[in-house]
């Protein structure tokens, strides 16, 4: 896993990158995608993640910060300087490009009630993705 210090605050480049680490925590074993809950360990000792919690993972050290706070779960608040990143994507997710944007400190497109808003992951996780690709195209076509 990759940490970084900064996840990226270009929308297109944030998209893209947290769809990587959903899709590598899709194939990980003791990982379940829940879009309800940003990082969750669960009774059974697996963990649940939403698109967010999949980059907190994979970038961000989410892991080693749960196992030494000993908590349940972790949300954006708990990665200073990464909080805005984090909600953003939560807001692309749910179809909120303004609001993704907002957080970002970015002017939405005029047009933001026009660009593709995902389906729902647990009906159809590779529709989500590709609508999350599709996504982020259309923002990198808007500069952002």
């Amino acid at each position: 896993m990759s940490v970084v210090t900064r996840l990226p605050r270009t929308p297109s480049a944030l998209i893209r990158m947290a769809v990587g680490d959903l899709e590598a925590l899709e194939a990980t074993p003791g990982f379940g995608i829940d879009m309800t809950t940003f990082l969750t360990r669960m009774p059974d000792g697996t963990c649940a993640v939403c698109l967010a919690g999949a980059s907190m993972v994979r970038r961000l050290d989410g892991m080693d910060m749960l196992t030494s706070t000993k908590k349940f779960g972790l949300v954006p608040a708990c990665f200073p300087g990464n909080e805005a990143q984090l909600e953003a994507l939560d807001e692309f997710r749910m179809g909120n490009v303004e609001t993704g944007c907002y957080s970002l400190g970015l002017s939405a497109p005029e047009d933001h009630y026009e660009l593709t808003s995902a389906g729902d992951y647990t009906d159809d996780p590779a529709q989500f993705k590709a609508d999350m690709r599709k996504l982020a195209d259309e923002l990198e076509d808007r500069g952002l």
